[in-house]
Formats: structure tokens, sequence, C-alpha cells
């Protein structure tokens, strides 16, 4: 409900990755629903988004619905949040609620999740450690993943990916874990892999799903696009 004696009132979505056509479509079936009373801008920084719709006049209860409606229906699988409020706060607010413990093991992301989680106040209640495997002798000492792998898949693997998330749940001191491994650039690694590939492995109690991305950007940029989907994605699946 919204005080329709005040300022036309203001939407807010929080996303990451939509895809610009599933994002178009959803903004035309809400501008027609709303008989084109609305506007809207879309501020996007390394795949996260902040959509901000506008109502150009006080609309009916039933028109502001219906638009809040058509939104979230069809934009449903990349909303994080419904105010403007970071990826990593709303992990750390599920995280807190399910009293659940996180381990992360960064590889090309560099120990970026963990600092984005450190800066929310209260991350000792829910995070366990972060390790930056950077190396594959750190692969295998600190994360358990196998020689074997890394020599028959390589490093940036899904396979090696698994064994990353599996290696912090086997712990036994955690119960849900993020795991990245990827190429930043600006070259290809010793496989050829091309620059942006990158697999982020999210681990909740026993079940491990590992996802593959091909970012684009200069370094900097598909690093923050791994870390802002890591933090999405165990979001999504501890929720």
């Amino acid at each position: 409900m919204y005080d329709r004696t005040t300022k036309t009132p203001t939407l807010y979505f929080k996303m990451v990755g939509t895809p610009n056509k599933t994002l178009n479509d959803a903004l035309l079936a809400a501008k027609e629903i709303s008989n084109y009373t609305i506007d809207y801008t879309v501020y996007e920084q390394s795949g996260d988004i902040l959509l901000e719709i506008n109502f150009i006049e006080n609309p009916m209860q039933q028109t502001f619905d219906a638009v809040n409606r058509i939104i979230n229906d069809k934009l449903d699988y990349y909303i994080y949040a419904t105010d403007n409020i970071s990826i990593a706060e709303c992990l750390s607010q599920v995280l807190k609620m399910r009293q659940a413990k996180l381990s992360v093991g960064e590889s090309f992301t560099g120990g970026g999740i963990v600092k984005s989680l450190i800066n929310i106040s209260g991350a000792s209640e829910f995070l366990h450690e972060g390790i930056v495997a950077y190396s594959n002798q750190a692969k295998i000492d600190r994360l358990r993943v196998t020689q074997q792998t890394l020599m028959q898949y390589g490093s940036v693997s899904d396979q090696t990916c698994f064994e990353m998330v599996a290696g912090l749940l086997n712990t036994g001191r955690c119960n849900v874990a993020i795991a990245t491994t990827g190429v930043a650039g600006p070259n290809k690694d010793e496989k050829h892999n091309p620059v942006g590939l990158c697999f982020i492995g999210i681990g909740v109690d026993e079940h491990v799903r590992i996802y593959k991305y091909n970012f684009e950007g200069t370094r900097d940029e598909i690093t923050q696009t791994a870390i802002n989907h890591a933090l999405f994605l165990a979001f999504k699946h501890t929720k």
C-alpha cells in the first residue's frame, strides 16, 4: 500500500544477471499495463542491477499493484530485493536467519567475496573462513582438490570447482560453501581457456551446484561480475 496524498510512488528492484531481452520485455509489459504512466531508470554495474520505476502521476492502487506484480512475475528468478540493498547484505541476512556457517574458497576472485561480506556488520555470526587458493598446490593443500583432477581437467573446470566446494563442506565446519575458479585475463590460461570463463560452485548442506559463465570486460570488471554472481547464487540457494 502507498499513500496517494504524497508524491508519486517509486518501485525498486535489485537483481543480478538479468538478460537485456528479459528485462526489456518485462518493462514493456509494465508500461502497457500502466497505460504508459510509468518511467524507469536502470543502473547496472558488474551484473548488479537497480531498476527504479517511477509513476508519472499518482496511480490507482490496482495499477500500482499490477505493475509491481508483473515485474515480480517476469523477473522473479533474478530479483533479490525490492529496496536499495546490496546482494552481500541480503546474503548475510539469510545466513543469520538460518544460523548457517559459510566458508569461501576463491581462486581468481582473490578474496573479493569475503571482503564484500566482512564489510557487513555482524559477519562473524555467519562467516567461518575465506581461503584464497590461487595456485594449484594451494587448491590441493587447502581445499582437497586432487592432483589427478587438476592434471586431467585443469584448474578452471567444473570438476575442480566441485572439489573446491566439496573440500569446504567436508570439513564439517560449514553448511554453506562458495568456490570460484576462472580466467580474469588479460591472457588465456595454460589450458587456453578464454578470458572471462568462470565456474562458480555453491554448496548448501550436501547439495553442490556448479555454474559456468563467460563474462566480458576488463580484468576488474570480470572479477567483480563473478563476485556479484557468486553472492547472488549463494543467496538463491540458501534462502
